[in-house]
């Protein structure tokens, strides 16, 4: 692979992603703990994944390739690099079978290379047709899930997620009773689920400033959320993020207090 990539955007993609991946290298599923760069000349792509989440980026300027290539790289190398974040710096990257080399200016990195086969990405997006989708601010939805978050333990870190008519709602799954921390929001379906705080947060510390939007398929009648949810920017133009977060599964979520009767 050979592709030239804008510094900034390289840095944002590595930021909107690596936290994702796996910190420690899997013998077992030693993919999970890379960062794929997937190259193409409509897009330029950064996924990670540890099977419990999945970050998104991808960006239709500001590189060049020459030909559609992907490349698995050791997250925890790629993400301590002391790489530049100025528009003004393109980085190069160059592959081989066991190794990256990246240069920056005057200073050349090397990042091994993972030689696993990446999953099939896309095919646990939610649906674009037939989802629920609802909007709300991206720093509210912070304070609410840092709030719910502060009541947690460290032997649980799950917490509840109500959409209601208007609103959003969070609050610590172990805490007795619940005290939910509710934000307006545009929302017009009513479900629940049960997520680990700890990978909302990250998700939604990756997204940029504004309004985000937050989509998943609609579960079965009577049941939470079972099925990945999508955080992303309301609006996105040539900067693509997404981020995804799997529940956690619970037969059944409690009301939500001073709404449900």
């Amino acid at each position: 692979m050979q592709v030239k990539v804008r510094a900034d955007i390289f840095h944002h993609a590595l930021k909107s992603t690596a936290f994702a991946a796996l910190r420690d290298i899997d013998l077992r599923h030693p993919v999970f703990s890379g960062i794929l760069v997937d190259v193409a000349p409509e897009a330029f792509r950064v996924v990670a994944t540890d099977v419990h989440r999945l970050a998104y980026f991808e960006s239709s300027e500001g590189y060049e390739c020459s030909e559609p290539a992907t490349v698995v790289l050791i997250a925890k190398r790629l993400a301590a690099l002391k790489l530049p974040r100025t528009p003004s710096v393109t980085i190069k990257i160059g592959t081989s079978d066991a190794e990256a080399i990246i240069q920056a200016g005057t200073e050349t990195f090397r990042v091994p290379v993972i030689q696993a086969r990446y999953p099939n990405y896309f095919t646990v997006f939610p649906p674009t047709r037939g989802a629920i989708t609802l909007h709300c601010e991206k720093t509210e939805f912070a304070k609410a899930l840092m709030s719910a978050r502060q009541a947690t333990t460290r032997n649980n870190r799950s917490v509840f997620l109500w959409t209601r008519p208007g609103c959003v709602a969070l609050g610590a799954e172990n805490t007795t009773p619940v005290r939910p921390y509710k934000l307006a929001a545009e929302c017009d379906y009513s479900t629940s689920g049960v997520f680990n705080a700890n990978y909302l947060r990250d998700a939604v510390q990756a997204l940029p400033a504004g309004e985000i939007q937050i989509r998943f398929t609609p579960p079965d009648a009577g049941r939470p959320i079972y099925n990945v949810i999508e955080l992303s920017p309301a609006s996105q133009s040539r900067t693509v993020i997404r981020q995804l977060v799997m529940p956690c599964w619970r037969s059944s979520i409690p009301p939500l207090p001073g709404v449900d009767s």
